[in-house]
């Protein structure tokens, strides 16, 4: 039993290792969108999470919980590392967004990392509210509930996300996409 000892240190100290990287991976999909727009932002993720096995360190989106930053994160930092190594980012483009600092910077920051961006449009939003060189991306109009499957179907294919498999997923996937084309055609 003497060796039992030896090992269950090294064993611990592995798994508390394990477990430590796990914590501080980067989130896999960045949701980047003025505040403004929390509601369709919000019914986006509820969307994501119908369809996908989610933990809350798969996902950054800064106004919806348990997805936001923790307190004291320096908020520039943290979000310039996470974009970098994000498999996703979402551009939520209403048409103030232009108006958004952050929003472009984001946006910005994505493309200049090459990192795959969905440009999504609401609340009437057009191409000519992509700003530039996004402009050149397809977008989505969430307001079409044949986007938003199709919205789904490429996350999946551009990320390491799970799909559920539950029965009745089906039924709760449609009344999220039901809910998201609402308010992304709600005008403000």
């Amino acid at each position: 039993y003497a060796d039992d000892d030896k090992v269950e240190l090294p064993a611990n100290q592995l798994s508390f290792a394990i477990s430590e990287h796990l914590e501080s991976r980067s989130p896999r999909l960045f949701v980047s969108h003025r505040h403004l727009d929390e509601g369709v932002v919000s019914a986006l993720i509820s969307l994501i999470e119908k369809s996908f096995e989610i933990e809350p360190k798969d996902i950054r989106c800064t106004s919806v919980h348990p997805y936001r930053l923790s307190p004291g994160d320096r908020t520039s930092e943290k979000l310039k590392t996470e974009i970098k190594a994000a498999e996703v980012v979402l551009g939520i483009l209403s048409p103030e967004a232009q108006e958004s600092k952050y929003v472009l910077a984001e946006l910005g920051a994505a493309w200049g990392c090459d990192v795959p961006t969905f440009p999504l449009l609401i609340r009437g939003a057009t191409y000519t509210d992509v700003p530039s060189p996004l402009d050149e991306r397809s977008c989505l109009d969430l307001r079409i509930g044949a986007n938003c499957i199709q919205f789904v179907e490429a996350i999946g294919r551009f990320t390491t996300f799970k799909r559920k498999q539950e029965t009745g997923d089906m039924t709760r996937i449609q009344q999220a996409v039901e809910d998201l084309t609402k308010l992304a055609a709600a005008i403000k």
